[in-house]
This record gives structure tokens, C-alpha cells and sequence, in this order.
């Protein structure tokens, strides 16, 4: 393993801002994070968990301290449960399952995110969420440098919340899914279907960070915030290189060029 100095971090999010980072760690497994660790506690710096960096922007397009980047393609089916690594990409576990004829992960495709980022904020699309299936998860304690196992009902899984957002010292390691067998063409209607939906709706096979803000909860009910900034006439707003879609005013788009600070405005 070997940790690299003024590292250029632009193609490590989906965004793909112009960013550096101080250093830069590809862990590809339990001791590479461990290292990673050790090496931030001894030079005094913070360090980031990094996955397939969607919903990631780093301000002043810098990050300084350790990007520690989870790298993993660890997917295995065991007695009927499916195992997956933190860094496993969400089209390649959607992928996976349509081979295997498991269903209730078809509207994973083509959400640019792993397995642990979509865990820390429960992840979800089309009434599902990445925590419906979950069983539980294997963590490592950065503080301590254990490993423990963390059952879902310890989880508190909300509409886009985990307990993870709050406990910065948990890393997700592996996590364990129950699933249900469905028949093939059936998994892959629906999966066609949402990929569709996906492509007339949203911008697609453009940079954006994904969706921009939770949608409101208004007594009880979701309020899309799409709908309300189309209504508020955001559609199209652009500074610099970065603009919110005319297609789904929920995401923002790097037209080339757009800095941190652009999108940063954009959001305010």
C-alpha cells in the first residue's frame, strides 16, 4: 500500500471538479484502512472515507488531510444471503442480482454509489431503500480499531438517515442483505422500467452530484423538491460552468469547468 502526496482527486467524484487532496490512500482491504488510520493519527490530520464519490464535494475544491478511497468488488451469496463490500457500486450489486434472479435491488441501477454510502444515507429510489433488505452490517471503530457487527434495528434508519451520520468514527466495512428470488424476465422488466424512468426524468450521462436536497416531509407526506424549485423558477439558473438542470431542478450539473464554490452559490 502507499499513500500518495498532492494527489489530484477530479476524476474521484462524480462531479468531477478540478480538486487535489494533501494525501491519498486506495484501500483494498480491512489493514489498508487500518493504515490509513494510523497514518492520519500520527501526522495530526483529519481523514475522509471515500467511495464512488457521489454526493461528495470538497469546498475550495481541496481537501486537506488523507483521502482514504474504498475500493471493492467483494459480492458473495451464502445461505441464501448476499454479501457485499463497503465499496461495491450500486449498478454492479443491481447487475448482480438481475444474474442471480434476486429482486428488490432493480432500482439500485445506475445510482452512481457504493454499498457503504448508500448505507450511511440510506439510499433509495421508486418507494425503496438500500435498508429494506439489510440484516446487518460489519463496521470498523476508527477509535478503537475494531471490528464490530451492528445488527439493522440498531441502525436507525430514517427517509435518507443512518446512525452513521452521526457516529463519523464507524466505517462500514461489509454488509448482509436477505433476498428473494423472482423470476428473470420479471427482475429484468423492472429494472428496464426504472432505467427508463431514470433517463426521461432526470440528466443523464451528465456530471451532477446526484440528487441536491431531501425531499420535505410535510405531515407525514413526501413533498418533491424538484417540483417546488421548478416552481420557484430555478430551472436553468447557472453560475459559472455550474446549472441547475432543465430537466429536474433537484440536480445541478458541472457543465466543464464548475468550481466548489459555484455549485456552493448555486445551493444557497
Amino acid at each position: 500500500m502507499k499513500i500518495q502526496k498532492n494527489k489530484n482527486i477530479t476524476n474521484l467524484t462524480t462531479l468531477r471538479i478540478k480538486s487535489k487532496a494533501d494525501f491519498y490512500l486506495k484501500a483494498e482491504s480491512v489493514n489498508h484502512i487500518k493504515y490509513g488510520i494510523k497514518f492520519a493519527k500520527e501526522k495530526k490530520i483529519k481523514f475522509f472515507i471515500l467511495g464512488n464519490g457521489s454526493n461528495v464535494l470538497f469546498k475550495n475544491d481541496y481537501y486537506k488531510g488523507l483521502i482514504i478511497h474504498i475500493i471493492s468488488n467483494n459480492l458473495k451469496l451464502e445461505n441464501n444471503i448476499l454479501q457485499a463490500g463497503a465499496g461495491v457500486k450500486l449498478p454492479v450489486l443491481s447487475s448482480f442480482c438481475v444474474k442471480n434472479k434476486i429482486t428488490g435491488f432493480e432500482y439500485l441501477t445506475h445510482i452512481p454509489g457504493t454499498i457503504g454510502g448508500a448505507i450511511c444515507m440510506n439510499a433509495g429510489a421508486f418507494g425503496s431503500s438500500i435498508s429494506n433488505n439489510l440484516i446487518k452490517i460489519k463496521a470498523l471503530n476508527a477509535k478503537t480499531e475494531k471490528i464490530i457487527s451492528i445488527n439493522k434495528s440498531e441502525l436507525d434508519f430514517k427517509y435518507k438517515y443512518s446512525i452513521f451520520q452521526n457516529k463519523s468514527e464507524l466505517i462500514i466495512l461489509r454488509a448482509c442483505f436477505k433476498i428473494k428470488k423472482e423470476k428473470l424476465e420479471k427482475i429484468q422488466e423492472k429494472t428496464k422500467e426504472y432505467l427508463e424512468h431514470r433517463k426521461t426524468h432526470q440528466p443523464f450521462g451528465v456530471l451532477t452530484l446526484g440528487c441536491t436536497f431531501k425531499n420535505l416531509i410535510v405531515n407525514n407526506e413526501k413533498k418533491s423538491v424538484g417540483i417546488l424549485l421548478d416552481q420557484a423558477g430555478c430551472k436553468g439558473l447557472k453560475i459559472g460552468d455550474a446549472e441547475v438542470s432543465n430537466l429536474h431542478a433537484n440536480f445541478i450539473i458541472n457543465r466543464g469547468n464548475a468550481k466548489s464554490c459555484d455549485i456552493l452559490k448555486l445551493v444557497e
